[in-house]
């Protein structure tokens, strides 16, 4: 790989941002060792999050009850000794140090009687806490690896001032890449993006990030580029068929922020058709996958704007399902069944009732012949 850089022809002209991946028997052991440490550890919290949870109350409820008296025998004793009185004020103080033993006892009481209802919890605790320190151990180790491929590269390509070799934890701090990029075209003297570059650049990253939050591209993550993508929000920034995928790429990522933007979207007469049903079906699929993450007053929006399609017949559907999807309650779908205008466009009416239809008369009775005759 590292003869292929260099011999492209692009190599000298574009800013590159090697990752000192570290390679060797070592580093795949470190991270093995890491991968199941995590993986144990993931378990434990899963077991220990009730345990935490009443506990956590416990301990909050307790720093609420001794600030409390607290603030009350500051009180009391800042009366005391308006008054001058000594002996007053000692007894406060002895009332007070009683007070918190009392407490105390109670809190140590609670935390002995949960401690007895999650049974074998403590030695649960000792694991978690094992396990953290190996996590802390394993990532020192690998970075001291790390630190060695960062050296060694760098040695490798020091002829190639566009070349930055970083360390696999940069790529996770996105203003650190950003001024390095900065750094690297001012220090090479190439010329700023024009618009146009921007703009087709962007296209090209919303394409390949919808195909990766899809899982087209197994092996990558399109989580890290949820910011970058609500920004490319911004009216202009994207044609109508980059705002499709983009609507599709956000329908794929799990975070509430998205719901709201995507109900932007699909409810902005402006747009085309097209983008509005692309944003309709990614909302339906984020909200049938992460359940409604929109407030009231955001769905109350959304529910009228959708009941009300502004003459668009084929977002009709789309918005139907959509409304289908958040889940009306009983009382809500029966008020929209009354409120129902009446036949739907594009059906025939019932056929009238002809006028002065005689009603037909019923057959005559026969009467029985008396066969006895």
């Amino acid at each position: 790989m590292l003869a292929s850089i260099k011999a492209e022809s692009y190599a000298a002209r574009v800013p590159i941002f090697l990752a000192a991946v570290p390679e060797g028997n070592l580093a795949k052991d470190l991270v093995d060792r890491y991968r199941k440490a995590s993986g144990r550890l993931k378990q434990i919290d899963e077991i220990v999050a009730a345990y935490k949870k009443d506990r956590e109350a416990i301990e909050i409820n307790n720093r609420d009850t001794v600030k409390k008296i607290n603030e009350r025998f500051e009180r009391e004793l800042k009366d005391v000794r308006k008054k001058g009185k000594e002996a007053d004020f000692e007894a406060t103080e002895k009332q007070l140090g009683e007070t918190l033993s009392v407490v105390n006892d109670g809190f140590l009481q609670e935390i002995n009687d949960l401690n007895f209802k999650y049974k074998g919890i403590q030695k649960t605790l000792i694991d978690e806490k094992d396990l953290r320190k190996i996590l802390v151990a394993v990532g020192d180790e690998y970075e001291v690896e790390v630190g060695k491929r960062v050296e060694a590269l760098k040695k490798h390509f020091k002829k190639q001032d566009n070349i930055r070799v970083v360390s696999t934890g940069h790529f996770s701090d996105s203003k650190a890449i950003q001024r390095d990029i900065q750094l690297v075209f001012a220090e090479i003297g190439a010329p700023a993006l024009s618009e146009e570059e921007r703009k087709n650049y962007a296209e090209a990253a919303v394409f390949w990030l919808a195909k990766i939050a899809k899982g087209e591209l197994p092996g990558y993550d399109a989580r890290p580029a949820t910011v970058a993508l609500l920004s490319a929000l911004t009216p202009g920034r994207l044609s109508d068929q980059g705002m499709i995928f983009l609507a599709e790429a956000l329908g794929n990522l799990a975070l509430g922020r998205v719901q709201p933007e995507l109900a932007a979207i699909l409810m902005d007469a402006k747009r085309i058709p097209p983008v509005r049903i692309a944003a309709a079906q990614a909302l339906i699929k984020h909200i049938q996958r992460n359940g409604t993450l929109m407030s009231l007053e955001e769905v109350t929006v959304l529910e009228r704007s959708c009941l009300q399609p502004a003459g668009e017949p084929e977002l009709v559907f789309f918005f139907s399902s959509l409304v289908g999807a958040l889940k009306p309650g009983p009382v809500t779908t029966g008020k929209r069944l009354l409120d129902f205008p009446g036949p739907v466009p594009g059906f025939a009416p019932p056929m009238p009732k002809p006028m002065n239809e005689e009603k037909p008369k019923p057959p005559a009775k026969v009467e029985e012949k008396n066969n006895d005759q």
